[in-house]
């Protein structure tokens, strides 16, 4: 009877010690998913994370990682979802899905942009920070550099459209700011800015506008003759050539 009771204790023992077996790439994704369907984002990111760790090479990796991306940027983590998509082209920099990163990465900045501008209001011109924008832009651009064909192409387009006359009509507002304030040097400059850099925005008329009239405060009359000229040549219709008397 001892024989038989210290053979029941060895093999308890043996199946007290057997290691249990570590969850799959696909069991990992599907508990991060059940995590974030049932939010408990914070969890849920954490199972991302270790699915990534554990299995960098697998599908689930990269289709989590995009999954983390869109998470972050859903529940207004905005930081978060930059670093995500950053993390993801930085270790699958080959991968078509790429084009989504920069697709979100865009929109998160986008986003950010758009949350600031509900948080603030009306503004002093000069007190709003277009970091946000100029980010946007330039991941949006990326991604029609580098993906033309891609299905996010159209709207990444459309947005940038959107982005180079909002940032022509931040530059112009500084630029009447300044004038308004007889600061005619910053005036001239970020006007030139706009027709420098956004030719083709919307506020290249209301830019020109301004340098003539910045440079009608300091006398310098060829200068406003030359912008008058083209106002009238690109916009004939605008009131300081039809109010010139040249």
């Amino acid at each position: 009877m001892q024989i038989l009771w210290a053979s029941v204790f060895l093999v308890l023992a043996g199946c007290a010690s057997t290691p249990e077996e570590p969850p799959t790439a696909r069991e990992l994704y599907e508990q991060a998913h059940e995590l974030q369907n049932s939010a408990d984002y914070e969890q849920a990111i954490e199972k991302f994370d270790e699915l990534v760790a554990t299995y960098p090479a697998s599908s689930y990796a990269q289709q989590g990682m995009l999954d983390l991306i869109y998470l972050q940027y859903n529940r207004t983590d905005y930081d978060g979802a930059v670093a995500a998509a950053g993390q993801f082209m930085s270790a699958y920099p080959d991968s078509p899905n790429v084009a989504y990163a920069l697709y979100l990465e865009g929109l998160t900045y986008f986003r950010e942009d758009q949350s600031l501008i509900d948080r603030l209001g009306f503004q002093d011109p000069t007190e709003r920070n277009p970091d946000s924008m100029r980010l946007a832009f330039l991941s949006f651009k990326k991604l029609l550099d580098s993906y033309p064909d891609s299905k996010y192409a159209e709207d990444s387009a459309n947005r940038m459209r959107y982005l180079i006359n909002a940032l022509a009509r931040h530059e112009v507002h500084i630029a009447n700011y300044y004038l308004q304030r007889n600061a005619v040097l910053g005036a001239i400059n970020r006007a030139k800015l706009v027709l420098d850099i956004y030719p083709d925005s919307a506020s290249s008329e209301e830019a020109l506008s301004v340098l003539a009239r910045a440079y009608e405060i300091m006398g310098a009359k060829n200068d406003k003759q030359k912008t008058l000229r083209l106002l009238e040549i690109n916009f004939p219709d605008n009131p300081l050539v039809k109010n010139s008397d040249n």
